[in-house]
């Protein structure tokens, strides 16, 4: 493993911070490519918005177009 950028340390702070595990069940959240949820928490700044994209099929297709 190469070195660690302060930006990707920083996405997996947040990563780890937003989705606990009383929040989100894991199926969606291993489900859903990592550069999806860099997307999602750079995008979307409001908490229920974030857990709304991880659960829904269209978080694609809304955060990406």
């Amino acid at each position: 493993m190469k070195r660690l950028s302060y930006q990707n340390i920083s996405y997996m702070r947040q990563f780890a911070e937003e989705y606990n595990d009383e929040q989100i069940p894991q199926q969606p959240v291993g489900e859903i490519p990592w550069g999806y949820h860099i997307v999602i928490v750079s995008k979307v700044k409001n908490h229920t918005e974030r857990l709304w994209y991880v659960c829904t099929q269209n978080y694609r297709k809304r955060l990406v177009t």
